[in-house]
């Protein structure tokens, strides 16, 4: 209020830095001398740009703010209120993302243990074979100085090839593993995040050349928390391995189903276009649905069910940077996750 008592009137911009934001604002009721709203106001415009956030935190910040400037009440009070609602809000999401990251984590520790098993078994081969090797060599030069009969030299060469072999199917065994361990999760045996990435980038490089149509599926175990709180992580992983068995069984062989992080799985459809990857989605969807799970020690049988969002590249993207075109189609797909879990989960929605 002023000093005749009546109440703080909205200021019209007239130009200078920022005018179209600042009427922009002033079109939303913002009094331009609110500055601390006013900062809520950029917010709630600008927050689809942030890096950092999930598109449900954005979506329940945009949500919320919106509903203050409804109210058009501009209190200290009720600019306090707000924050501590948007403190909330991020609260609850870092924790989210803490739990994704523990099981992350937990799968790291899986595949090291397993590494650390194969290669220590493989390098203990490694080091008789060349342990072999050598007392074969030692052999065949000290045949060929006592001029010991050839028909014994011959022999020890023929070993020595042989153990040549061995060490060499050593090497190879160790590749192959070292690569799998790099490629795949271990718990859903579907390709990991690193891979993942490096698929994506792929498929777009290759969309950049022959503007072949692909599409992008995110999707994610409904109420996935619910079933860690209630029964433990050891429980969740088996959801995890049976929804992600689901999701082999029914794509095509040239496709490529990653787990992304925590309950987030994704599939890269080669030459499909939205409404192709949608129908497929949905075949996923139904088959996670109808899936009676037995929770192994607990006989107990529960449902389960997932929510998808789908996009495509698109040729009016071609002229821009691969990991732009990479983090476009990640972050139009997460979205259409998140408005299916909006929608009622257990659906499928594509990007708009």
């Amino acid at each position: 209020m002023n000093q005749a008592g009546s109440h703080t009137k909205k200021v019209k911009p007239q130009g200078g830095f920022c005018n179209t934001d600042c009427k922009s604002m002033y079109d939303m009721g913002i009094p331009l001398e609110k500055g601390e709203w006013l900062g809520l106001g950029y917010l709630m415009r600008t927050i689809s740009f942030y890096k950092g956030m999930t598109a449900n935190e954005k979506g329940e910040i945009q949500k919320r703010l919106l509903q203050a400037f409804k109210e058009s009440s501009y209190k200290p009070e009720n600019y306090s209120k707000v924050m501590v609602e948007l403190e909330e809000l991020h609260h609850n999401d870092c924790q989210e993302k803490m739990d994704g990251l523990e099981d992350i984590v937990d799968g790291m520790s899986d595949v090291i243990a397993g590494l650390s098993k194969d290669v220590s078994g493989l390098a203990n081969k490694q080091a008789v074979g060349i342990s072999e090797m050598d007392t074969t060599a030692d052999k065949i030069l000290s045949n060929i100085k006592s001029n010991r009969p050839p028909s014994e030299t011959l022999e020890l060469v023929s070993k020595l090839k042989s153990n040549c072999k061995d060490v060499l199917k050593n090497v190879n065994d160790m590749q192959t593993i070292l690569e799998e361990k790099a490629t795949f999760d271990p718990l859903t045996k579907l390709y990991n995040r690193r891979a993942f990435d490096s698929k994506l980038q792929e498929a777009v490089e290759q969309f950049k050349k022959d503007q072949q149509p692909f599409s992008l599926v995110f999707s994610d175990v409904d109420h996935f928390k619910k079933f860690n709180d209630k029964f433990g992580h050891r429980v969740g992983d088996q959801v995890l391995a049976a929804v992600s068995g689901e999701i082999r069984s029914n794509i095509r062989g040239g496709d490529i189903a990653a787990r992304y992080g925590g309950e987030e799985i994704c599939i890269i459809y080669a030459n499909l276009k939205l409404e192709e990857a949608r129908k497929q989605a949905d075949i996923i969807r139904e088959a996670i649905a109808n899936h009676d799970f037995l929770i192994r020690g607990e006989k107990e049988i529960v449902q389960i069910t997932a929510s998808f969002g789908v996009t495509e590249c698109r040729p009016e993207w071609l002229n821009m940077p691969v990991d732009d075109i990479c983090a476009k189609l990640v972050e139009e797909s997460d979205a259409a996750v998140y408005k299916a879990k909006e929608a009622g989960r257990n659906r499928v929605c594509v990007a708009k």
